[in-house]
């Protein structure tokens, strides 16, 4: 999570970058380190989008021309629309993954995956309104939909509202009590609250949920020494 609104939109124009949110898929999950916001900003550009596993520039690449062929052929091919969005947000080129999204959901008003990507892309973009009024779409055709959840948290941290995050991070949490990213992010929160008990705890769960999580780790030993522990 970032707690500088206007240093995470300087850092997203710097890198030309998704949470995703939002993450995306939109789950996400972002360390206490000197530099959070580029993490954030890493994670989400991987999470965009469903069947598209590969990240180079060159492969995302062929992937776009592939789907621009496609939707030549079928112009209402949601499919490659969705994917095409995918390819386009991993390249950094938000603007044409938001256009993308937003012609699945004109095609389909009531996919809910597409509301949660076109929001993640925004959230890249600093549109943290648009991503949040995005996610809550999602939600509403979707209301078990932990991922909107955590982005819509995601997104309400860039507008510094730290209760609306942690409720979704819970709301999350009460849909998939394993979700070990919604356990983190607001475990991060917490931390920004200084309610550090609640910090060590959710990251307690979710080193539970996920031994690997080494940002958990470090979070938890960092409130611990500010705790004086």
């Amino acid at each position: 999570f970032f707690a500088d609104t206007a240093v995470f939109v300087k850092a997203i124009v710097s890198m030309g970058c998704l949470l995703l949110f939002f993450c995306l898929a939109l789950t996400s999950v972002i360390a206490q380190s000197d530099n959070p916001l580029q993490k954030k900003i890493a994670e989400l550009r991987t999470q965009i989008g469903p069947g598209d596993d590969k990240h180079s520039n060159g492969e995302n690449d062929e992937r776009i021309a592939g789907y621009n062929k496609a939707i030549e052929i079928v112009p209402k091919n949601l499919n490659a629309y969705n994917n095409r969005g995918a390819a386009r947000s991993r390249k950094g080129d938000f603007d044409g993954a938001i256009a993308d999204y937003t012609r699945v959901i004109e095609l389909d008003p009531k996919n809910a995956s597409a509301y949660g990507n076109r929001g993640i892309a925004k959230a890249c973009k600093g549109d943290f309104d648009g991503a949040i009024a995005d996610c809550t779409k999602t939600i509403a055709l979707d209301p078990k939909n932990e991922s909107a959840y955590s982005n819509r948290g995601n997104a309400r941290v860039g507008k510094g509202d730290y209760e609306g995050a942690i409720d979704d991070c819970t709301r999350s949490i009460e849909i998939n009590p394993k979700n070990a990213n919604a356990y983190y992010n607001r475990g991060v929160v917490s931390g920004r609250q200084g309610d550090y008990d609640q910090e060590i705890a959710d990251y307690n769960k979710a080193i539970e949920l996920d031994p690997k999580n080494l940002n958990a780790y470090n979070n938890r030993g960092a409130a611990r020494s500010r705790k004086g522990d």
